[in-house]
């Protein structure tokens, strides 16, 4: 096995957003929901690595979300947080919290949940900042960072 490159051990965890190549006829290389390592993200295409294959490919950086702390997505839209957490895998209460995409500098949690047996759902819930930099949901329970 080959050992890994320095870049590779400091690299950026993340997944990908859709199947890629996504086109008739082509055997995907990376599944929508894989984790990835970020190796290169030089210009549009990036180079990435399966955590599950090890294999090393480009793909579109708009086919790609970094996860920080395991939890917060980057460039995640409302629609493609619930169809990562509608995945098999996922089961009721997986969440996740990404940016927003109508306000800059705002977070959403997006929490998977389970109406009846065989219906489950995705509600939203918008984060809030008051002025001392604390976070809220709901306005009687407020904590320091999202970390809390």
């Amino acid at each position: 096995a080959p050992s890994p490159s320095p870049t590779a051990s400091s690299s950026f965890l993340a997944l990908a957003l859709c199947d890629f190549p996504s086109g008739a006829g082509a055997a995907a290389v990376l599944r929508m929901g894989e984790q990835l390592r970020i190796l290169s993200e030089d210009g549009e295409w990036w180079l990435v690595a399966s955590k599950a294959s090890g294999k090393e490919c480009h793909i579109p950086s708009s086919c790609v979300a970094k996860v920080r702390h395991r939890w917060l997505y980057e460039g995640v839209s409302r629609q493609k947080a619930e169809e990562l957490l509608l995945q098999p895998g996922n089961r009721s209460g997986s969440f996740l919290i990404r940016e927003s995409q109508t306000r800059r500098g705002c977070y959403s949690l997006s929490v998977r949940r389970s109406e009846r047996a065989s219906w489950d759902s995705v509600t939203h819930y918008r984060i809030h900042r008051l002025e001392n930099g604390w976070l809220y949901i709901s306005p009687r329970l407020t904590f320091p960072s999202l970390h809390d």
